[in-house]
């Protein structure tokens, strides 16, 4: 009787740990299980067939409409160039140069993966108005004097900023770590908790 009660004691105990691990993976663990350059986190694989359990579980609890890499690749950051999480009430200057897609857009996400509720009108940036060659945004709860701006106007602190490449390129979909990642500076932040 002792040897069954120890053998259920470990069914259960291997399973809480097993399905406690998964759920820490998918919700704050790494993102996509791809690459990571300069900070941004991707993957070529996350609306593809050959994505494995976690990437799938990560975009089935986020919600997303994985597209296939060849629709669409995906990198997320959440923290700035010093490693900094990303806050609602600091000041960003996101700067990059020509993507290696068709098209691409920048937008900010709250921590619980919704877009920020605000009527700003300015919760993406993208290569319309990046124009061909090198490009600056301000990301921050204000409206810049000029230039380019995505609102964290009610974005709350930890929100990412979720780069999308559609049509990429091959050279991208076969080597990942060759997208030239826009650098995030932090331009001015409040004391914490000031």
């Amino acid at each position: 009787m002792a040897g069954v009660l120890r053998f259920l004691i470990a069914v259960i105990l291997g399973a809480a740990i097993g399905v406690g691990s998964a759920l820490w993976l998918i919700r704050e663990g790494p993102s996509w299980g791809g690459a990571t350059v300069d900070g941004w986190t991707g993957s070529v694989s996350a609306g593809s067939a050959a994505a494995d359990p976690y990437t799938r579980a990560i975009v089935a609890a986020r919600g997303l409409l994985a597209l296939s890499a060849q629709e669409a690749v995906y990198f997320s950051r959440s923290v700035d160039a010093a490693g900094a999480p990303l806050r609602e009430a600091c000041v960003y200057r996101v700067s990059g140069g020509a993507m290696p897609a068709r098209w691409w857009s920048l937008t900010a996400y709250a921590p619980d993966e919704f877009l920020p509720q605000n009527a700003d009108g300015a919760l993406s940036f993208d290569a319309t108005r990046a124009g061909a060659g090198a490009w600056t945004v301000q990301v921050g709860g204000a409206r810049p004097a000029e230039g380019g701006w995505i609102s964290t106007r009610a974005a709350g602190d930890g929100f990412t900023l979720m780069l999308r490449l559609y049509h990429p390129e091959r050279q991208l979909l076969a080597t990942p770590q060759t997208l030239p990642a826009p650098a995030i500076e932090t331009v001015s932040c409040p004391e914490a908790g000031a």
